[in-house]
């Protein structure tokens, strides 16, 4: 990681996963949104630093999304910390029933109250003030009670929300669709949860 440096809008991004093909980093807090100017930097701030030419980055306040196994089954824990998936997608993964509570985790929903800085540890339970946020699961929108938390993974990197809901107990066996949307905004259509009576 030391070797490595990584230029949004020209603001060094925290990094957090570099391999010889990838690397992953976190937008800077309050870039400006719009389009903005990437740059990798090898050897950073030394006399043999080398850039990138410039890629051009589109930056939104909100661009909420889950993160998944698979592209659909979202990452998630029971109530007891198991992991929340259909065993075919993740072995030794566990469904939920209606009425559990389950964590889902996401990225994408901008700041909390009190706000924490890009590559920061959140700590407390910094929560999200926006009161366009909406959870739905099977169609069915959750009222304010069902949805115990939503914010920062506490003691987790800054991006990684956690999102603490009731299924409700209409929802059917199977793969129930989840969508959180604000601003406006909703995660991935298609995104989904196991549920099994």
């Amino acid at each position: 990681l030391g070797c490595i440096a990584i230029d949004v809008d020209g603001k060094r991004a925290p990094i957090t996963f570099v391999r010889f093909d990838q690397v992953n980093f976190q937008v800077p807090t309050f870039t400006r949104s719009g389009t903005v100017p990437v740059r990798l930097v090898l050897n950073p701030d030394r006399p043999n630093q080398i850039m990138s030419d410039v890629v051009n980055m589109t930056v939104a306040d909100y661009s909420p999304a889950f993160f998944t196994f698979d592209g659909k089954s979202i990452k998630g824990r029971t109530a007891d910390f198991s992991i929340l998936a259909d065993p075919a997608v993740v072995p030794g993964g566990v469904k939920a029933k209606p009425g559990d509570v389950v964590m889902l985790y996401a990225t994408g929903f901008n700041v909390t109250s009190p706000v924490w800085q890009a590559g920061e540890l959140a700590g407390g339970l910094p929560r999200l003030s926006d009161s366009s946020l909406r959870v739905t699961i099977g169609g069915t929108t959750l009222a304010g009670d069902n949805v115990m938390y939503a914010g920062l993974a506490p003691g987790s990197i800054s991006a990684l929300y956690q999102f603490n809901v009731r299924i409700p107990l209409t929802v059917p066996d199977g793969n129930v669709p989840v969508s959180i949307s604000i601003g406006g905004l909703s995660t991935q259509a298609g995104a989904t949860i196991p549920v099994q009576r």
